[in-house]
Formats: structure tokens, C-alpha cells, sequence
């Protein structure tokens, strides 16, 4: 019989804060202080799982749009108060992990929703404030489920083959397109056989499908280094 502590670990994507940081490319520190704070800075999000120092599918895109929302230099006290704002007017949770936009607007920071207004543009002000949409790329690979929650996420595309992060296969981990196995699994197979053919026979997939799994891990060293 599974326990009720094991339940609440199925389906959500587990990741330790060091693995998060590798696939989003953040320091490790950064994922740390945004999802679990410390003695001196408030985190930025409620984690998923708050009694286990671990990153959640639903979290791990939550980072990936606070990282963008850094890079348009906007201060964390803003993101956190939108957050907030978000879930306490729509009782969201989980609100950058659904279809969004964030926008400033009068040098505040709102989280906007399909057909929900999270402000009001009317008014003797109207015209006069600063409105700017800060765009999320990513958002473009990311499938949403009927609940309006992130599902699936497309972390990384090559030789026509998608590496995918889904909280109900294997654990959240990348998987190469079809094949259902981890990108890592295929790329180890490629170190130890010592070349791409010999690793496609040893798992029965194909030269592509190991191809992308190497040219995800460069990519994310690349990155990192």
C-alpha cells in the first residue's frame, strides 16, 4: 500500500536545488534563496512541498519566469508582490506556473491572466503611467492542462527531436522525444559505448534521438560554464 508521504510525491516532478538550477541555469544559491529563503531574505515563491527542501515541476517553471523577470531588471520585492496580489485576488495558486503575462505598469509589477483584468486602464490616468509587457519566451513551450496549470514543458530541441520535462514521467527528469527514456540515460550510453551508433542498438532508439541527448548536455555545460 503506497503511504500518504509518497502519494504527495507522484506526479509533481522532483528535483533537487542543484538539479533545478542546471536545467533553468541558475546558481544553485539563487534557487535556494527565491523558493526556500533564508536568516536573511524572504523566498519569493511558497514552494509546493514547503516541509522538503525540494524543487517541484510547478516550481521549477515558476523560476524560469522569475529569471526572466530579473533579466528586465525588475527587484524580487515587486515579483513577490505580484505573486501575492495573484493569489490572493484570483486564489491562485501557483500563478507564473499558469498562462500569463506580466506586465509593469505605473513602475508596479501585475500578473495578468487570460480573460481575468488585473488592473484597471481607464481613468483620468489613462495614457500617463508606464505599461510594458515583459515577455517569457519560454511560455511557448510550455502545454497547459485543463486546470490552467503548466503540464509539460519543451526544455530543448534537436535533430527534430523534443527533450521533454512532464511531473508524471520519470519523475519530471528530460526525456528524449518518444522514446520514454531520460536524456541523461541515453547521453551516459553514449559516453560509455564510445559512439552513437552503438548506443542507439544498445536501446533499441535511434541516431537522432541520441544525437539530441548529446548536443542538451553541451548545451546546458555551455551554459553553465
Amino acid at each position: 500500500m503506497v503511504s500518504a508521504a509518497t502519494k504527495r510525491l507522484i506526479g509533481v516532478g522532483l528535483y533537487t536545488p542543484s538539479e533545478a538550477s542546471y536545467f533553468s541555469r541558475l546558481m544553485t544559491q539563487t534557487v535556494n534563496r527565491w523558493l526556500f529563503g533564508d536568516a536573511r531574505f524572504v523566498p519569493v515563491l511558497a514552494p509546493e512541498l514547503d516541509d522538503d527542501r525540494i524543487v517541484t515541476f510547478l516550481d521549477f517553471i515558476q523560476l524560469h519566469a522569475i529569471r526572466r523577470a530579473r533579466r528586465e531588471d525588475i527587484p524580487l520585492h515587486r515579483i513577490r508582490k505580484a505573486i501575492d496580489r495573484a493569489r490572493v485576488d484570483f486564489d491562485l495558486d501557483f500563478p507564473l506556473a499558469r498562462d500569463h503575462r506580466l506586465v509593469l505598469y505605473d513602475r508596479e509589477l501585475f500578473i495578468e491572466f487570460p480573460g481575468k483584468d488585473t488592473y484597471q486602464l481607464s481613468g483620468s490616468q489613462r495614457g500617463q503611467m508606464l505599461i510594458r509587457e515583459i515577455a517569457e519566451p519560454f511560455l511557448k513551450y510550455v502545454d497547459f492542462g485543463d486546470e490552467g496549470l503548466a503540464e509539460k514543458f519543451t526544455i530543448f530541441k534537436s535533430h527534430s527531436r523534443p527533450i521533454v520535462m512532464h511531473p508524471n514521467h520519470q519523475f519530471g527528469m528530460p526525456i528524449v522525444g518518444n522514446t520514454g527514456y531520460r536524456a541523461d540515460v541515453l547521453f551516459d550510453s553514449y559516453k560509455a559505448e564510445g559512439s552513437v551508433q552503438r548506443a542507439a542498438d544498445a536501446y533499441g532508439v535511434k541516431r537522432p534521438d541520441i544525437h539530441a541527448s548529446i548536443e542538451f548536455y553541451d548545451y546546458l555545460d555551455s551554459v553553465a560554464s
